[in-house]
């Protein structure tokens, strides 16, 4: 069977966007964040990094909370979006915005016809 993947959802999203996403959980959107946004961010994660002492698990810098499962994992930085403007704006990227409504909850989801799981 042969199938349209320019076909768009009612929400816009196109039918291969849908597969992909059912079949990995995520979807690669190759350049939605043009290169001085990653290098905005990146240069605030060096510096992160770079900090000495360095964040332990637990420990807190701003609104960032240094966090780790244990092992070989490494530190997870949690609510990153308090760590600066460049990582604010990742919330709610045209890039990625309407496919956020699309799968996580919006019109034409379960979720909006049903009600809360």
């Amino acid at each position: 069977m042969q199938t349209d993947s320019g076909a768009k959802s009612a929400t816009g999203v196109s039918r291969a966007q849908e597969f992909f996403f059912d079949l990995n959980g995520y979807l690669v959107l190759r350049g939605a964040i043009d290169p001085a946004h990653l290098r905005a961010m990146n240069d605030i994660l060096d510096g992160i990094l770079a900090l000495q002492p360095p964040l332990r698990h637990g420990e807190w810098l701003g609104g960032v909370h240094a966090h780790t499962f244990g092992g070989k994992d490494g530190i997870n930085l949690q609510q990153i979006y308090e760590a600066g403007e460049p990582f604010e704006r990742l919330i709610d990227h045209p890039a990625w915005f309407e496919l956020v409504k699309h799968f996580v909850g919006a019109v034409g989801t379960f979720d909006a016809v049903h009600g809360p799981v």
